[in-house]
């Protein structure tokens, strides 16, 4: 190429640089009108802190429009002289201007004033270049925000007040913006680009998070051991740890966006209730943290009462007043508890010097946060945040400390190990030497240690074969093992047993009866804590202390308690309240003066024996027979009715008749004469009701002796119960010669009434007209009486006696019903009764089925359900009667292994007109089916109630609309007593 054209090139470039310029100079020239502090974002810089580019114009009146500021001279305006202006608290309004020129690729702008105490944000953006003066109010592009506003209606969800601008690029764009607040009025004011600002929010979410994870879980792991130790100092660490996170959620603006996005609840009051409750938080942790003496202690109370009051000011005092106190309070407070802690370093607490470290990080950080308030620092964001993430520290700090804390109880664990295997030495010769049994032993039995004069006790050579022969552990050392788990139990409770009696089992076989002394002592390296102990051998001493005892409460020759107990006894039951009442019966021997002098004493005192067995015989085992003096006798029938006390009575006066005395080849007929005393507890005297009872028997001597007579109060109140007494010996005499009538009544399926699937058997008492009792006239007296077991097996007897004859009667009969009485149900000889006469009567047990009552078989469920599985296995079934008629019935269904349910009779009567009743049946039946059991209605007596029963689905019906009852003519007599 030519050196010409090489010039010639160089000039061209140079020409086209100087256009380039000129464009730019013509450009700036039609721009000059705008401001010239513009703030730019570029590529550069995307990213602008406005501080001194902002101009300001206090707003007194709180009034100015847009209208307003356009007609004010420039000379209105101030220049900011600090990156973030700091006006100190006001609740003044402030407006601020500045132009945005956008040299970036984007036309997506954010303006950011990053504070979060701001009450109320309005933006206004225009194009630069309109005049002000002339552009209307509503050509402004207008965005609103700030804590009195809800979080969703921001422009942009940020924490702080964010606005989005377009600009394009190479444009600019003039901002007008009003800022109100009751705090701080701090403008931390920037300009940047969207994909920035994104950016930043990713960060700023991400380290903030972080944070309150890491708080969180330190607040939860601290309560986690609390409710595992019960340490209040854990507890008062986690609820610190979790104030400072709510702090720094208040601080930060993320609790806002968070928690009430679309209320507004208080933001600025509440951040004085989150300051001064973390501060209270603090102080209660301190108080349990420090090893202060008993005034701090008091010191810091008073400091976390006081700092409770302020969090409860803060809601109903003026925030731009609470904020200043509060961060005045909360210096001091902060000063004196490092104070306090500094005291405690200068006296060796490693605790101490952590404390304080976490309490300088505080310091620093809220004295660096309230000179920014009070403008004696300048803003920035460390500044702003100085106080929280100075408490944030203090939660490490102090979190390193309660390790420490932990550390240091492990080892004192350890120590207290290591001192409790030096006491044991220390000990050794004295267990060795002492004269009486001693020991060690862990809580869970392990046997440790025993001296010689144990080992002795026991029966064994030394304590190595001792402790091979019960396997190394103590509870083989007693007679009933369970009664050491009882001790331990005791003396967990109580720290130590004295002279507590236990029984042993030495290596003969021998029980020895010993004394204890115990005492819980060290911890073991498995957590398990030592037992020492005394043992002392005191079987001889307590033979002669309980014949001692004995003879004091009994008769020697009789061996029966005599009168000084029976009056204790007495003295107790009369104040015991009974709705039956108790019962004492006075005996005294017709007769025996006779016996006495004619034969002598020894034959006396051996015919009082003889007596005192056949009494014992004719009792119960609860019942009390004592000796009450020479040939006087008292019985005491405690919750026994009148009439169960009459049978009793009865009875002792049948098997005195029947019994003789022989002594030297003659032979004594006895009689005796009784007293019957009833009263009800808890008003009546001991010495009342003996006086009653021996009234009573003298009545029944003066009245011609061997009968007994019940005390009422008056002559003519003393009589026998003949009427009750008249039917017992009709029901008894009906069991005897078969006097009973059987019927027998249908039950049929509900699908098929007109055949019969089963037959309930019903019991009738011919009377002596001829006439048939009913069962409600007689089997009352005879529960009272406790005739039924034999009224039941009679029943029983006779039904499968004629099986075979109901079978010719009515082919495909496949369920025949007896019902059981509750007194049945106790006779453990019942169910050998049931299966001995299936076998006799060669009965198959799938067709026999016993009913037995809701009341009854709840009342007595473990004997029920026992009688119920072993008869099941012979094929019988069961039905639960009268079901519904108890509050528990469908409880006890699942219960008892039953194959019918009869639905109680009153839900089906009048079933027909009650929706109720209805209900309740379809309940029972739903229930039942659920449980794979089928339903029998009883009482069907209409049309209308068979097509209610049917529509439900109940299974079985039994009724007079059904079948009456009819007799059974008896096959023949069995004899099955």
């Amino acid at each position: 190429m030519s050196r010409i054209s090489l010039v010639f090139r160089e000039v061209l470039q140079i020409l086209r640089g100087l256009c380039c310029a000129l464009i730019i100079l013509i450009a700036s020239a039609t721009e000059a009108s705008g401001p010239q502090d513009a703030v730019t974002i570029s590529g550069d810089t995307p990213s602008v802190l406005i501080g001194t580019q902002l101009q300001y114009l206090v707003d007194d009146s709180g009034d100015l429009t847009i209208g307003d500021l356009a007609a004010l001279p420039d000379s209105h305006w101030r220049q900011a002289e600090a990156d973030v202006p700091n006006f100190g608290f006001t609740s003044t309004a402030y407006w601020f201007r500045t132009t945005v020129l956008n040299e970036s690729e984007t036309s997506d702008l954010v303006l950011l004033l990053d504070y979060t105490a701001m009450d109320q944000v309005d933006l206004y953006v225009r194009p630069s270049g309109d005049n002000e003066a002339s552009t209307p109010a509503e050509d402004w592009i207008h965005h609103s925000s700030g804590d009195r506003r809800p979080f969703d209606s921001r422009p942009l969800p940020y924490v702080s007040h964010a606005f989005p601008v377009q600009v394009q690029p190479g444009g600019s764009v003039d901002v007008l913006t009003r800022a109100q607040t009751r705090g701080n009025m701090i403008v931390p004011f920037w300009a940047m680009t969207q994909d920035n600002f994104e950016y930043d929010r990713l960060v700023l979410y991400t380290i903030f998070g972080g944070v309150f994870g890491i708080l969180l879980i330190t607040s939860l792991y601290n309560l986690l051991i609390w409710l595992r130790t019960k340490e209040t100092v854990f507890a008062a660490f986690g609820v610190f740890a979790f104030s400072i996170n709510a702090l720094f959620a208040a601080q930060s603006g993320f609790w806002y966006q968070y928690f009430w996005p679309s209320g507004l609840v208080w933001p600025d009051e509440l951040r004085v209730v989150v300051i001064t409750t973390a501060l209270a938080a603090h102080f209660w942790f301190a108080s349990c943290f420090l090893e202060s003496s008993p005034r701090a202690r008091r010191l810091l109370h008073l400091a976390l009462v006081a700092s409770l009051i302020f969090s409860a000011a803060g809601l109903l005092l003026p925030y731009p007043l609470m904020l200043p106190v509060t961060l005045s309070f909360c210096l001091f407070c902060l000063l004196v508890s490092a104070v306090l802690a500094l005291r405690q370093c200068l006296r060796g607490s490693s605790s101490a010097r952590l404390y304080l470290l976490s309490m300088s990080w505080v310091l620093a950080g809220a004295t660096a946060s309230a000179a920014i308030r009070f403008q004696w620092l300048p803003y920035t964001q460390f500044t702003d945040m100085a106080a929280t993430f100075g408490m944030v520290a203090s939660v490490i700090a102090l979190a390193m400390a309660v390790a420490d804390l932990i550390n240091d109880e492990k080892q004192q664990r350890l120590r207290a190990q290591g001192e409790a295997i030096g006491h044991l030495q220390r000990f050794e010769e004295l267990y060795e030497q002492a004269v009486e049994g001693l020991f060690v032993t862990s809580v869970r039995g392990q046997l440790i240690r025993a001296n010689s004069a144990l080992v002795s006790m026991l029966g064994y050579d030394s304590f190595e074969t001792m402790r091979r022969a019960i396997n190394g552990e103590i509870i083989h050392a007693y007679a009933e093992p369970a009664s050491r788990q009882a001790l331990i139990e005791e003396l967990k409770a109580e720290g130590k047993l004295v002279n507590r009696i236990a029984t042993f089992r030495s290596r003969s076989g021998a029980e020895l009866q010993v004394s204890l002394n115990m005492r819980l002592t060290e911890t073991t390296s498995d957590d398990d804590q030592l037992i020492e102990g005394a043992v002392t051998d005191v079987t001889e001493r307590l033979k002669q202390e309980r014949a001692l005892a004995w003879l004091a409460m009994h008769d020697p020759l009789t061996e029966l308690h005599n009168r000084r107990y029976f009056n204790d006894v007495l003295k107790q039951v009369v104040h015991r309240k009974a709705d039956i009442g108790h019962c004492m019966l006075y005996l005294d021997l017709d007769q025996f003066k006779i016996v006495n002098d004619t034969c002598g004493h020894p034959a006396g005192d051996r015919l009082l024996n003889e007596i005192s067995q056949l009494l014992r015989q004719a009792l119960r085992a609860e019942d009390v027979l004592a000796r009450l003096g020479g040939d006087e006798f008292g019985v005491l029938l405690a919750h026994t009715t009148l009439a169960d006390a009459e049978l009793v009575a009865a009875d002792i006066l049948r098997t005195v008749q029947d019994y003789r005395f022989c002594e030297g080849g003659k032979m004594f007929s006895l009689g005796v004469s009784l007293g019957i005393a009833h009263f009800r507890g808890g008003h009546s005297s001991a010495e009342l009701v003996m006086s009653m009872a021996d009234s009573a028997c003298h009545e029944a001597k003066e009245s011609g002796r061997h009968q007994y007579r019940v005390y009422t109060g008056n002559a003519d109140g003393l009589v026998g119960r003949r009427n009750d007494m008249a039917l017992v010996t009709k029901l008894t005499r009906a069991v005897d010669d078969s006097l009973f009538v059987l019927h027998t009544q249908a039950i049929v399926r509900t699908t098929a009434i007109e055949n019969s699937f089963g037959l309930e058997v019903l019991l009738r008492l011919r009377d002596d007209d001829d006439t048939l009792m009913a069962p409600a006239s007689f089997l009352a007296v005879a529960e009272r009486y406790h005739l039924m077991p034999r009224i039941d097996r009679w029943v029983i007897s006779t039904a499968l006696a004629n099986v075979a004859q109901l079978m010719t009667t009515q082919p495909g009969l496949t369920h025949i019903a007896i019902n059981l009485s509750g007194q049945s149900l106790s006779d453990p000889a019942l169910a050998d009764h049931i299966l001995d006469e299936l076998e006799r009567h060669d009965v198959d047990g799938q067709l026999l089925c016993l009913e037995i009552t809701e009341s009854i078989a709840t009342q007595r469920l473990d004997n029920t359900v026992e009688l119920m599985n072993r008869l099941n296995q012979a094929g019988i079934r069961f039905a639960l009667d009268d079901f519904g008629s108890g509050f528990s019935s469908y409880g006890y269904l699942k219960s008892l292994p039953v194959d019918f349910v009869k639905i109680d009779g009153r839900f089906i009567t009048n079933m027909a007109n009650d929706v109720v009743d209805q209900a309740m049946v379809r309940s029972i039946h739903e229930v039942a089916r659920a449980l794979g059991v089928e339903t029998i209605a009883e009482y069907v007596e209409n049309t209308a109630t068979i097509d209610l029963l049917a529509s439900i689905g109940v299974d079985y019906l039994q009724g007079y609309r059904v079948g009456r009852p009819v007799p059974i003519e008896p096959s023949g007599a069995d004899d099955w007593s």
